[in-house]
């Protein structure tokens, strides 16, 4: 039985047609169906997800247009998290810049190049220091590019050359300046793949960075996403981030092979800032961990006698099977009895063929099942989310 404490039980589903287009480009090709898996995989690899699993399921289906959708029962704080999953996936999915191996090579390349032209003669004399993990992946491949040996490589000591930090990204400053706290040489040289230009030349005020060198640019999308309200926003966030963080935007939402950096929200019930939802499929980013229970796929036959309409979410979470219509927004908590006969019905599509199976869950007669299968599937259908074909009388038998 549902905790009647719990919250109301509750649903928001997505239509994410397009998501799916932008999909194909980064992913390759693939039917409706896996790539709604693609994508729902990445979302539960999010931390929103690792706590709104605990009181709901993610449902996908290609009926009627391809939808994600979450049911369950969530506090403010889920929310709040469930707020931000659409934000994310109506402003996010389109900015995806996935820098899959081959463009990392030539982004590594292009920062090599940039490195010689600024350090010259002094590239044999340098000391690189990666700042962990992905800055560890690029300055592996940076010190083929550049010819450097073992000893050049993680030290920032002072060996008569000049120091290179090295990372894949920098979407703060935060991360770098955590790391350059602890580095002894009275100037650095931070390198990277992938920056605003904004945050470089914010980072080069600091008398201790002798320059900031990126092989490619981002591009700050808060200007255009909040309007008017842009200036507000800014001084929130440099409010909330703090002094160490040494610029604020919104840049294309950016990911590795090896990891997707964190994007943040402010999560109004908790008052902190949090983890967004995760873009890339575990299976295109390793630092993205699949989910161990998948999204549930809803596409039933559509020529059973008996089936959920094509507006129709459902989903088992706990001990309760919710089922929402998502033309009026209306949802129903079947427990028991009632879960069973839903599932029957679902999965043979059948009500003689459900009346017989259930008859031997229940020890009870086909024909009283059959009977109250009737009155059941007759509600269900009033309430938009069954339809059926004719209804032969039941079987007498």
């Amino acid at each position: 039985m549902a905790d009647t404490n719990a919250p109301p039980p509750a649903f928001v589903a997505f239509d994410v047609a397009s998501a799916l287009a932008t999909y194909a480009a980064d992913f390759g090709p693939a039917d409706p169906a896996d790539q709604l898996q693609r994508l729902a995989s990445a979302l539960q690899a999010s931390a929103p997800w690792t706590t709104l699993a605990k009181a709901g399921a993610m449902v996908v289906t290609t009926r009627p247009t391809p939808t994600i959708a979450v049911m369950g029962r969530f506090d403010a704080a889920g929310e709040h998290r469930l707020l931000e999953l659409e934000r994310t996936l109506h402003n996010d999915v389109g900015s995806l810049r996935f820098i899959d191996w081959p463009q990392v090579h030539y982004d590594v390349a292009a920062l090599g190049e940039a490195l010689r032209r600024h350090l010259g003669g002094d590239v044999a004399r340098a000391q690189f220091l990666a700042i962990p993990r992905g800055g560890l992946i690029v300055l592996g491949l940076l010190a083929y590019e550049l010819g450097l040996s073992p000893a050049q490589l993680n030290h920032a000591g002072d060996a008569g050359g000049p120091t290179v930090i090295v990372d894949d990204c920098a979407l703060t400053g935060l991360r770098f300046r955590e790391v350059l706290a602890d580095v002894a040489a009275p100037h650095v040289v931070f390198a990277h793949l992938y920056s605003a230009p904004e945050l470089r030349h914010a980072l080069e005020a600091d008398l201790r960075i002798a320059t900031v060198i990126a092989a490619r640019n981002l591009t700050d999308r808060a200007p255009a996403l909040l309007g008017d309200g842009y200036a507000a926003w800014r001084d929130r966030w440099a409010t909330r981030a703090g002094d160490q963080t040494s610029w604020v935007g919104i840049t294309e939402r950016l990911a590795f092979p090896w990891s997707e950096p964190d994007a943040t929200f402010w999560n109004a019930a908790t008052e902190r800032d949090e983890a967004s939802w995760k873009l890339v499929p575990p299976a295109f980013c390793a630092g993205n961990i699949a989910h161990p229970q998948p999204a549930v796929h809803l596409d039933a036959p559509a020529d059973s006698p008996i089936r959920p309409t094509a507006t129709t979410l459902w989903a088992r979470v706990g001990d309760e099977t919710l089922v929402a219509n998502r033309t009026s927004g209306r949802m129903y908590s079947l427990q028991d009895v009632a879960a069973h006969m839903w599932h029957a019905l679902v999965e043979y599509g059948d009500l003689d063929v459900a009346a017989t199976r259930l008859a031997g869950v229940f020890d009870a007669p086909a024909s009283r099942i059959r009977s109250d299968l009737d009155t059941f599937a007759d509600d269900l259908t009033n309430a938009g989310v069954l339809e059926t074909d004719d209804l032969d009388e039941p079987d007498p038998s």
